[in-house]
């Protein structure tokens, strides 16, 4: 049973439809008031024109005629048994006819709690307390007014509205609470599956990986960056795998030496010279060994691309060129010949010390594995935006099997065991060439040849 079965009061399903349901509850209560309130205003404007309109007419007939008829005219309205009620008072507030009590006098519009006169005969009724909307006009001798009841209309718009917002409400959290089960089910499935790739990584099933389309939506993409990240930690788990047995087997050869020349020493030698000696062929042994591991530290320094936050712009023509300088003449003392065509004022953003460090490991390479009379050539040019530099020789060459496997940690052809290395120059260039954001490339020189030779290609964007 999964977390948020066991816990269905906290699980975020629920939170969702009760989140959709609460705004849409919300919506619901925004738009009543909206219209309740556009509601009132129409039916408290239509209520005051309708006054208006009578008590102008019925202010005009009184003013044709005098104070009784005038009277009698009202009293002919209220007879009728419409809704408004009536005043007609004299010009010192007191009533001549109406079933309101005389109010003070009045011009216009009016919105006013007063008091309903008792019908004659019962005179002992208590008087009502209304609200009404009224307009009052000159009549006469006196104010004629007309007022409406509009607490009757106004509640039974309310009751009108309330009732459909109800049903509709009521429809709406229903939809709402069943499209929020729905959304949110189909969002916790894809979360689900994000967790449980996680617990099989953390279960140790390295290659597990997310669902995910790379076209899809904002959950997809997460995939995606997940993906690329447990691939990037399985590639990095692989690789420490690789290291460590890289490690425990190129290194015991050399630990093996060492304890051997140092036995020999303790058991053989007798003299001064013969100690010398067997210390020396010690401290070399102890070189080769430091050297490897600064190797490897130099390279878990660069793959941890901490040295990025010093990249500057660098003139890599001038840097190749300086390389070339450097290992011209030790080309030539070894029997080798170096050549270069190096296009000017080719930059890159990077860290200089590095990229000079990279051309020096594929020179360094390709005299070691080449024969007396090799050619080495390197050139550098740029091409739709990028720097690409070549590092050429006419050697044995790498086959194309074993490619890949030459820019791991280590790793060393058969027929070069007995050549001087560790196996860590081509692995060093790869981590350069990663942290510049290029592309490295192993080729044949001369495809097809008894000696094709090997191609290093180097791709990296142009500043």
């Amino acid at each position: 049973m999964s977390s948020a079965e066991a816990r269905p009061a906290k699980s975020l399903a629920l939170r969702l439809v009760g989140l959709y349901a609460l705004v849409f509850a919300l919506s619901i209560a925004a738009l009543a008031g909206v219209v309740w309130f556009v509601a009132e205003t129409v039916i408290r404007a239509e209520i005051a024109e309708s006054v208006k309109r009578e008590a102008i007419s019925l202010a005009d007939e009184a003013r044709a005629t005098d104070a009784a008829t005038a009277a009698l005219l009202v009293e002919r309205r209220l007879r009728r048994g419409r809704s408004n009620f009536y005043l007609l008072q004299d010009r010192f507030g007191r009533q001549i006819a109406g079933n309101i009590e005389p109010v003070v006098p009045l011009v216009g519009a009016f919105t006013t709690r007063i008091e309903i006169a008792a019908s004659r005969g019962a005179a002992q009724a208590l008087p009502e307390i209304r609200e009404v909307i009224g307009f009052a006009a000159l009549g006469g001798d006196g104010t004629l007014a007309i007022a409406a009841d509009g607490v009757e209309r106004l509640q039974g718009a309310e009751r009108a509205i309330l009732s459909a917002f109800a049903a509709a409400g009521l429809a709406t959290l229903l939809l709402a609470g069943a499209g929020g089960l729905l959304v949110s089910r189909g969002f916790l499935r894809r979360v689900e599956a994000i967790n449980a790739t996680a617990d099989a990584v953390m279960k140790g099933r390295l290659d597990a990986r997310i669902p995910a389309r790379r076209d899809g939506d904002e959950i997809d993409a997460l995939g995606v960056n997940l993906n690329a990240m447990l691939d990037r930690i399985h590639a990095l788990m692989d690789n420490l795998r690789q290291v460590s047995s890289d490690v425990a087997h190129d290194l015991r050869t050399p630990l093996a030496r060492l304890r051997q020349t140092l036995e020999s020493a303790r058991e053989e030698a007798r003299a001064e010279p013969q100690l010398r000696a067997a210390i020396d062929a010690a401290l070399a042994e102890t070189d080769g060994l430091l050297d490897t591991f600064s190797a490897l530290l130099r390279i878990a320094q660069v793959e941890s691309k901490a040295r990025r936050a010093a990249f500057a712009r660098v003139d890599l023509s001038a840097q190749l060129a300086l390389v070339r300088d450097t290992y011209a003449p030790v080309a030539e003392d070894e029997g080798r010949t170096l050549l270069s065509d190096i296009a000017p004022d080719i930059r890159v953003e990077g860290d200089r010390e590095l990229l000079a460090q990279m051309a020096s490991n594929l020179i360094e390479n390709a005299l070691r594995h080449t024969s007396p009379g090799a050619t080495l050539r390197l050139s550098l040019t740029r091409e739709s935006g990028e720097a690409v530099a070549r590092f050429t020789d006419d050697g044995p060459g790498i086959p194309a099997e074993e490619r890949d496997k030459a820019l791991r940690r280590f790793y060393r052809l058969e027929r070069s065991r007995t050549t001087a290395g560790s196996g860590l120059g081509l692995a060093l260039v790869a981590a350069v060439v990663e942290l510049h954001g290029g592309k490295l490339a192993l080729r044949d020189a001369s495809p097809g040849a008894d000696r094709p030779g090997l191609l290093v290609e180097v791709r990296l964007p142009a500043a």
